[in-house]
């Protein structure tokens, strides 16, 4: 995928002064999941029209779902606090 190709994916203008230099400063691991999100959604988007096999690569991003997973054990230790001193017991 080339810089205006990622750049359009991710909604960026190119005719904005400053598209190429944030394009560039992208981490490489970032970069490489946005490449790979852009190349399942043209997997599903064939599959979906039943010209190609469903895809089978998941993505998904751990530090989000380990921060909803922290954020609702905050939840359950304020709504219940005795159960968590319990078992801290």
């Amino acid at each position: 995928m080339t810089d205006a190709e990622l750049a359009a994916y991710l909604g960026i203008k190119t005719n904005h002064p400053q598209w190429a230099t944030f394009i560039a400063s992208l981490a490489t691991e970032k970069r490489a999941s946005y490449e790979r999100m852009h190349a399942l959604e043209g997997e599903v988007v064939l599959w979906q029209a039943g010209l190609g096999p469903e895809p089978t690569d998941v993505l998904a991003e751990s530090t989000r779902e380990e921060r909803h997973r922290a954020e609702a054990a905050e939840r359950c230790r304020r709504k219940y606090p005795n159960d968590a001193a319990e078992a801290k017991e």
